[in-house]
């Protein structure tokens, strides 16, 4: 188990569970306007967002496939007694959500790296492995987001220039418009931050 330290939140980061890195934090830098709404931390990993969104947000939801990760996410929401503002599920993408459940901002760290490797894949990578292009996970939630969306909401995700697709190019076709709120340039890639709403 690792320890990490961002912004004076200590997080617990079990090994079968995504270590939060520059995308985790490229969204962190960018969660502001969240005071009284309610929110979807997708692919919560460990939690460290649905926790720094906790602090002012009416109500946090944090969903993650991985179930290493789920019982990481309660481990740190319990350590800092969250438990009654942050509520963790277990499943894929919007599978886990109720009826009719909707959200002011939904919030995505997305697998979003290319890999055409065809092999049994751990729950780590499904953290990391976007498909052939990247795009495989994005493109499904993208598909599904709309429905999940108060009617002024707004989505945070990640994707990645090695996707080799324009960052705004496809929200049109998912009844999405959008612009790219904040970008991180590393060495072998540029992360973006898309900010998306309702067209």
């Amino acid at each position: 188990m690792q320890k990490i330290l961002f912004n004076n939140i200590v997080i617990k980061v079990t090994s079968q569970t995504y270590l939060p890195a520059e995308d985790s934090y490229l969204i962190a830098d960018n969660l502001e306007g969240v005071e009284g709404e309610e929110v979807l931390d997708m692919g919560t990993g460990c939690g460290i967002l649905a926790i720094i969104l906790s602090k002012k947000a009416k109500r946090v939801l944090a969903i993650d496939i991985n179930p290493h990760a789920v019982s990481c996410a309660n481990m740190n929401i319990a350590l800092h007694r969250l438990e009654g503002k942050i509520e963790v599920r277990l499943g894929d993408l919007f599978n886990a959500l109720k009826p009719r459940e909707k959200f002011d901002l939904i919030v995505f760290n997305p697998p979003y790296l290319p890999d055409e490797a065809a092999r049994t894949k751990d729950w780590l990578s499904k953290a990391w492995d976007g498909g052939p292009t990247g795009m495989r996970t994005i493109a499904a939630f993208l598909g599904r987001v709309e429905a999940c969306l108060k009617k002024k909401g707004r989505v945070l995700f990640i994707q990645s220039s090695l996707s080799g697709v324009d960052p705004l190019s496809n929200l049109k076709q998912f009844g999405l418009s959008g612009v790219i709120k904040d970008t991180r340039s590393l060495s072998f890639e540029t992360l973006y931050l898309i900010e998306a709403v309702l067209a």
